[in-house]
């Protein structure tokens, strides 16, 4: 894998267009990284995943979504070495890219929960656990939407976010508003889809 790297490295030196793949092959070598237990190699490799990806997006917006990939990649390196306030502006950087994508393109808006969670799991693990509360909101406020867009496997999305938005509301005192927010998000519902909302938390 490391041979593989330093081949784009060489191309992409010569020859930008190779950089989306000298990105991409960093990518596949920070999970191997993860793998074996090199968490701080993972980290210097995120971080240049990251730079080659912003630079890449600000000739080309299409990269955008690759931007934000990266640093949740970068956020969750971070944190395995023990820094958490460093996973946290990552984790924030990558829901900052996201949002607006998400609202202009709807194509993108099934990836927005993905790091809104990401960033509320970040918060909890950093112990800033009042902070983990709006983006876990947002999650499930995005999630009913897709869900009201009968998109594949919202459903399921949304009672997962639900189920998370309830650890961490437990987290900071708050067990008495998990109800009332199942409930606020059947409101927006189908009969049908409210059923089985209520079966899958069952099985949460």
């Amino acid at each position: 894998m490391d041979e593989g790297v330093e081949i784009y490295r060489a191309l992409a030196h010569d020859n930008p267009a190779f950089l989306p793949g000298l990105a991409g092959a960093l990518g596949n070598l920070v999970a191997c990284y993860f793998e074996g237990a090199r968490s701080q190699e993972a980290v210097v490799i995120s971080e240049e995943t990251v730079e080659i990806f912003r630079a890449l997006a600000r000739d080309n917006p299409a990269f955008l979504p690759d931007v934000a990939k990266a640093l949740n990649n970068l956020g969750a390196s971070y944190l395995e070495v023990g820094r958490p306030l460093d996973a946290v502006a990552a984790a924030e950087e990558a829901v900052e890219t996201y949002r607006p994508l998400a609202w202009d393109n709807p194509a993108f808006l099934s990836d927005l929960p993905k790091a809104l969670k990401n960033l509320s799991n970040t918060y909890s693990a950093a112990g800033l656990h009042q902070k983990a509360i709006a983006p876990a909101e947002e999650t499930v406020a995005v999630c009913l939407t897709l869900a009201q867009q009968d998109q594949a496997g919202a459903l399921g999305h949304l009672a997962m976010a639900l189920d998370h938005l309830g650890i961490h509301y437990r987290e900071v005192g708050r067990e008495a508003e998990i109800q009332a927010t199942w409930e606020q998000a059947s409101v927006g519902l189908s009969t049908e889809d409210r059923q089985i909302l209520h079966f899958l938390r069952s099985k949460l």
